[in-house]
């Protein structure tokens, strides 16, 4: 998944953050699960 993520290049950096960000929020708190931005 990392290695798919990295190849989209350094372009979609930020996207990959948020992408990251997301993952994180939603292993957390699952209760955002239903919620998405």
């Amino acid at each position: 998944m990392l290695d798919e993520i990295v190849g989209w290049g350094t372009a979609s950096s930020v996207r990959k953050k948020e992408i990251l960000a997301a993952c994180s929020r939603r292993k957390s708190r699952p209760d955002v699960d239903g919620n998405h931005e």
